[in-house]
């Protein structure tokens, strides 16, 4: 190839030129490569009419025949199967001019592909369908190289493109800076930093200071696995430079600190990929994945006989929609919170820890310290995806006044609230609004009891908030279950997916009589609630918000509720002990 191209100029031979962008091999297999079309000498053209100098070419027009020449190669002499992939495989490449002395130029192209592919059938497109002479530098195994090759000046190449040509499939603008940036590989950084010192050493020996930054050590936590203090100060004891030491010396109070940098820079790729994605569609993701314990997975085991031990109490699908509104749009009056309540070893808490797996444990916001009456929400403001308060007792928090009454009443209706935080970090409230999950449980037996300082009325807001459902079936041997993300999510989107559905193979209920603009009075519009009521003897105030919330439910008769619901209202709560024993009774008869 060298015999038909010319460089720059005289004084930088062809060779020189395609040794410098890197060498050509034939058998190589990459998704990145970086092609040359180098200046064609005249003898060569006048021998040759059908080939074409990369002169006459403006930078479009040759990414263009690139990229013909890579979606629609010609069939490879050599034989072969057929490429699998018939569509387009360019992914995004970038075109740079490079002026030669006597003002004519050649070309570099960084492209990246789909998948690994011979660039075989590529050059020998280009040379018989557009007539150009071609030069595929291997050198490059990753993009960023590629183009810093065009793009970044260097000492012997001290002037570069301006005005390159780009172009990417997704037709998104894409920045040539960012791109031609080394990402960052603890091993490369690590490997850098020991070369360096290898040829610091004259330096240090003239009493030079050679410095070891805190991105050196997070590499060296990295690369070396060295993931606690311990074991960091003992490889640094044992193989570490004197630069090192110092370092690690001088910060060792703030090296945990500093190892807990390090896995979140490890892990900050997968969680902002994660980031992306909103809480339900991640659940529907860990419900399509396999599940990590397979076909004898402990936790299904335990939620299967949960629910079927539960049936009588409550249902498993109600909470499953109940759970999906919640993540989907956050807590309001109409999308109460999930609140599992029941005796030790009902399976409450095993139901729900999973969503520690779903999201990751750093992700949830678990429950405050009770201890803790000025600060105890302040980890709520750390990008949580979910609230699960375990063990939760509302009103045992309240009269704490760890969380009062009002600022729990607005936390889970969607509404702005303050969360109290340190002076020395802002000025000691944030305003905070939560819109996305939660769920709480907790023991039944006095949960709800009035304090000195929160009243029934505080209590009745406070069940206003929340979703029971009672897990009244004990159940032995709950304790170690492991936690499953796949077959929470499957069970949730499953329950949800089966709610749904039935709702068109619902029987039609007879239609009320009521004319339009008529008070519907106590029953709330509800056909047989004003009837039933009555012969309960509940006084109007209560009958009316009964019906009200009835009415939200979006029922029309009260056949669609079963004695869950009831206990399940907020008014429940306002009703006497006599008065719910002979409602009850009044729905069995």
């Amino acid at each position: 190839m060298a015999e038909a191209l010319q460089g720059a100029d005289s004084a930088q031979p062809v060779a020189d030129l395609l040794e410098s962008v890197g060498v050509e091999l034939s058998d190589a297999r990459q998704h990145v490569y970086l092609v040359t079309f180098a200046r064609l000498l005249a003898a060569t053209l006048a021998a040759n009419p059908a080939r074409r100098d990369p002169s006459g070419f403006s930078r479009e027009q040759i990414g263009s025949c690139l990229q013909d020449a890579i979606d629609n190669p010609m069939a490879d002499a050599v034989g072969g199967r057929p490429r699998s992939n018939q569509g387009g495989i360019v992914v995004k490449y970038v075109v740079f001019r490079e002026t030669h002395q006597d003002g004519s130029y050649h070309f570099h192209i960084a492209v990246k592909l789909t998948s690994s592919q011979r660039f075989s059938a590529f050059k020998r497109t280009l040379l018989q369908r557009h007539g150009l002479v071609s030069n595929w530098s291997c050198s490059h195994s990753s993009f960023w190289s590629a183009v810093r090759y065009g793009f970044v000046p260097s000492e012997a190449k001290p002037v570069v493109d301006a005005q390159c040509f780009q172009w990417a499939a997704d037709g998104l603008a894409w920045d040539l800076f960012e791109a031609s940036q080394e990402p960052f590989r603890a091993d490369s950084w690590r490997q850098r930093r020991e070369k360096r010192e290898k040829k610091d050493k004259q330096a240090e020996a003239e009493g030079k200071s050679i410095g070891f930054t805190k991105l050196d050590l997070l590499s060296l936590v990295l690369s070396k696995n060295l993931r606690t203090k311990r074991k960091l100060l003992t490889y640094a004891q044992n193989h570490g430079t004197v630069p090192m030491q110092s370092f690690l010396s001088k910060h060792q109070r703030r090296l945990p600190e500093f190892i807990e940098d390090a896995l979140e820079w490890e892990s900050a790729p997968a969680e902002s990929a994660v980031e992306e994605l909103t809480d339900w569609d991640l659940l529907c993701q860990a419900a399509d994945q396999p599940c990590p314990h397979g076909d004898q997975c402990v936790y299904k085991t335990a939620c299967d006989q949960i629910f079927e031990l539960n049936a009588a109490s409550f249902s498993w699908v109600s909470l499953a929609v109940a759970l999906r509104s919640v993540i989907v749009s956050g807590p309001s009056k109409t999308r109460r919170v999930p609140f599992l309540v029941g005796s030790t070893n009902s399976g409450k808490s095993t139901l729900l820890e999973s969503f520690d797996s779903l999201f990751g444990e750093v992700n949830v916001f678990h429950l405050p310290a009770l201890t803790d009456k000025r600060f105890a929400l302040r980890n709520w403001l750390r990008h949580k995806r979910f609230v699960f308060w375990d063990e939760f007792k509302p009103v045992q928090f309240a009269e704490a006044e760890c969380l009062p009454i009002p600022q729990f009443l607005k936390a889970f209706n969607g509404d702005l609230f303050e969360i109290q935080v340190p002076q020395n970090a802002h000025d000691g409230n944030v305003d905070f609004r939560w819109t996305r999950g939660a769920a709480f449980t907790a023991k039944e037996r006095g949960l709800f009891t009035p304090a000195e300082f929160v009243t029934a009325e505080d209590i009745f807001h406070i069940k206003a908030r929340v979703h029971l459902f009672r897990c009244s079936a004990r159940l032995p041997r709950l304790r170690g279950v492991p936690q499953c993300r796949h077959h929470l999510a499957q069970w949730i989107r499953a329950g949800a997916s089966i709610f749904d559905a039935a709702g068109g193979l619902r029987p039609a209920l007879p239609a009320l009589a009521v004319e339009a603009g008529v008070d519907v009075g106590v029953g709330g519009g509800v056909q047989g609630l004003a009837e039933l009521l009555r012969l309960a003897a509940i006084p109007e105030m209560v009958a009316r918000s009964l019906g009200t919330e009835i009415l939200e439910l979006g029922a029309v008769h009260i056949r669609e509720l079963s004695v869950q619901d009831w206990c399940e209202l907020a008014a429940w709560g306002g009703l006497r002990p006599l008065q719910q024993r002979r409602l009850l009774a009044s729905l069995q008869t």
